[in-house]
């Protein structure tokens, strides 16, 4: 395993516009003696091209690509054009939760939350459940070298197992009844969900009764639809936060979410 906050290259994807410019250039002909060659060396700068170079395109934060289990924050993913710093603050009382096996920060493989092969791996969020506290990621993306802001655009990403269980209606909660009530908020306030049919995710991803939850009382099986979508963030941004934080339906219990690979556009 490697030291958290470690910087990371990252998988990348895209960039056709570039690359088609380079193919041009790598098959360009050379005449010797009368013969006709292809430039070999114009193959071989590509690499180094593609390697170096601040083409922008499709990008994907691979949570499983990292290799590292659980995950260390802070965090740096760096990508040709683009690099993506991802911190995390608790507030509230909260605190991170590891029982053996199944720890805060985990790596895993989906499929999870009913999506299928919609998202690869997953970073689970598990966390003490104690009422309006939570944690605060922040992503922020720099031009790689530079360190200036980069705002990228299409920002998309699962979220699943968004779910409140309240076994014990009573008012005040009996103490020790192990309630929790997911409740997710981005900032800026721009994000917006698609949901699957059959999830019961609700809200705008705003602040207090605005964010995102789920309509139903009951936990919610880590893959089950019915606390899963889709967010997206389509236009350009330099940084936002995800707040994981628990409602006040909760006393004393745990709760967990699960955030899937985050794709991004950098051409902006």
């Amino acid at each position: 395993m490697q030291a958290a906050g470690n910087s990371e290259v990252a998988e990348t994807s895209g960039g056709g516009g570039a690359e088609s410019l380079d193919r041009r250039q790598a098959l360009q002909k050379i005449g010797v003696g009368g013969a006709i060659l292809w430039g070999a060396p114009l193959i071989a700068g590509t690499a180094n091209a593609q390697a170096q170079g601040s083409v922008c395109g499709d990008r994907t934060i691979k949570w499983s690509a990292l290799n590292q289990d659980p995950l260390g924050l802070p965090k740096t993913v760096v990508f040709n054009d683009v690099t993506v710093t991802i911190s995390e603050a608790f507030y509230g009382g909260t605190t991170s939760y590891s029982p053996a096996g199944d720890p805060d920060h985990d790596v895993l493989t989906g499929p999870y939350g009913g999506v299928g092969s919609a998202a690869v791996s997953f970073l689970q969020l598990y966390q003490s459940a104690k009422n309006n506290g939570g944690r605060t990621l922040t992503f922020t993306f720099t031009k790689t070298g530079p360190g200036t802001p980069k705002p990228v655009q299409n920002i998309q990403f699962w979220i699943t197992d968004v779910d409140y269980d309240r076994v014990d209606n009573t008012v005040p909660i009996v103490p020790g009844s192990g309630n929790y009530d997911d409740r997710v908020t981005f900032t800026p306030a721009t994000f917006t969900r698609v949901n699957p049919a059959g999830s019961n995710v609700t809200g705008t991803g705003g602040a207090g009764a605005n964010a995102f939850q789920n309509t139903v009382n009951g936990n919610v099986s880590v893959n089950n639809i019915g606390g899963s979508t889709r967010v997206t963030q389509a236009a350009p941004i330099s940084t936002f936060t995800l707040d994981f934080w628990c409602g006040d339906r909760a006393y004393n219990g745990h709760h967990a979410i699960f955030i899937s690979d985050i794709s991004f556009n950098s051409c902006t």
